[in-house]
């Protein structure tokens, strides 16, 4: 019991950060500066006229923050798309994704520097060489939060093999409560500032639309300052995946032992051998090829309770008494 009220305070409190504060900031200001100036509109008349007195309104107030910030939270899928620019126009995120071709290209060129002189050029640093873009061009997206993360879910498959978005849930099962902490903790400020550019976003068309077309200019200053921070908290976002990615690494340098012994596998002493056995478990678990079965069954253990099929050695018994003796 008390396992399931960490589980659910831990994630009850990533989510009142993560997309209840931003979500409080955005109606905040749009009930103080922008709701007042179309409060006897039409639209706006059915939810006004029940905000009569300040226990109403607090309520209302309340129930509006807890409606959007959980619209944003489900919908945090499409939201991280539109931000990694899966859901670009074609055109634009083919421009986009070239201009970080580019980019991808000259840190390439600066890390084989690097590995001959071990300097690095003024402005640059490890984690731009390692987690600003995944390793290789042909994974390379078009918005700088869409090579971070895929930086950072590429990084267990290019060292070992091991997929950690397959394994995700496998990954969690066995870690400890420490690394799975530290995982939510890294991921929370990500959601945070990835909220803030959707609610303020929202909070930037709908201030400029009701400041153009009503004579509340206060809407027009409300909307231009929630503008001026969506790209802030973007690259705040991306900033932050460093923390995430760090933690991610953890979980998957640490618990991918544990996570062999438990789905029945050994991995081998060999980095070579350990690529070979999780490349053969994602061919043979995951994609049901059965091309790679004895492949998969060369690093799978035998349970204890299982008897050995190897015959028994003749002299056995006797070499354990005399041993003993």
């Amino acid at each position: 019991m008390g396992d399931v009220f960490k589980a659910i305070s831990g994630g009850l409190a990533r989510f009142v950060f993560a997309w209840i504060l931003p979500t409080l900031i955005a109606v905040g200001l749009f009930w103080i500066f922008v709701l007042p100036g179309i409060s006897h509109d039409w639209l706006m008349r059915p939810v006004t006229s029940l905000a009569t007195g300040p226990i109403t309104a607090a309520v209302l107030f309340s129930f509006c923050v807890l409606a959007v910030s959980s619209l944003f939270a489900y919908a945090a899928l499409p939201i991280y798309q539109v931000l990694e620019g899966y859901r670009f126009p074609k055109r634009l995120q083919q421009a986009r994704r070239r201009h970080h071709l580019r980019e991808f290209e000259r840190l390439r060129c600066i890390e084989r520097r690097f590995r001959i002189t071990n300097q690095l050029p003024p402005g640059v640093s490890t984690d731009d060489l390692v987690k600003r873009y995944p390793r290789d061009a042909a994974s390379v997206r078009s918005t700088r939060l869409g090579n971070a993360l895929t930086s950072m879910e590429h990084w267990s498959s290019t060292r070992s093999q091991l997929d950690s978005q397959t394994m995700w849930h496998e990954l969690l099962a066995v870690s400890s409560d420490n690394v799975r902490r530290d995982v939510d903790e890294g991921r929370a400020p990500v959601d945070f500032f990835v909220s803030a550019v959707a609610n303020m976003t929202v909070l930037a068309i709908t201030a400029l639309v009701v400041g153009v077309v009503t004579p509340q200019h206060q809407a027009i200053v409300i909307g231009v300052l929630a503008a001026f921070t969506v790209p802030y908290s973007y690259r705040s976002a991306v900033r932050n995946t460093v923390d995430w990615a760090q933690s991610v690494k953890a979980m998957v340098n640490v618990g991918r032992h544990d996570l062999a012994r438990a789905i029945g596998l050994q991995i081998p002493h060999g980095l070579k051998d350990e690529r070979d056995m999780w490349s053969a478990h994602m061919h043979v678990v995951e994609l049901a090829n059965d091309a790679y079965i004895e492949s998969y069954n060369s690093f799978r253990v035998r349970p204890a309770d299982e008897p050995s099929s190897e015959p028994a050695q003749p002299g056995g018994l006797l070499q354990k008494i005399f041993r003993r003796s």
